[in-house]
């Protein structure tokens, strides 16, 4: 971040407020895991928005991440942030369902 402008400094603290993205509080900072962010830049990831939308209600930041870099069942096994780049839609399914699975 050390790169960006004032106002690319300034989109960033808007998504880290409106929860557009995934933030992490740690060690007096917050951490953005790069798995939302097309590279190079700080561009947000096609394919993100949805499954955040299902998982915030049921999730805290750190378990949304978590979720993110984990081995899905229902991705085959494959990792959501390895998978939102050629199956979106499949992700966003995944999200939906442990959404349902947690809410009941």
């Amino acid at each position: 971040m050390e790169e960006m402008d004032r106002q690319g400094v300034r989109t960033v603290a808007r998504w880290i407020v409106e929860r557009t993205v995934v933030s992490l509080q740690w060690q007096g900072g917050y951490w953005l895991p790069m798995f939302q962010f097309r590279r190079p830049g700080l561009a947000l990831r096609v394919g993100i928005a949805e499954p955040l939308e299902e998982l915030r209600p049921v999730l805290d930041d750190w378990s949304i991440a978590s979720w993110f870099s984990a081995p899905n069942g229902w991705l085959d096994g494959v990792m959501p942030c390895e998978a939102v780049a050629a199956a979106p839609r499949k992700v966003h399914e995944a999200a939906r369902a442990l959404r349902f699975v947690l809410r009941g």
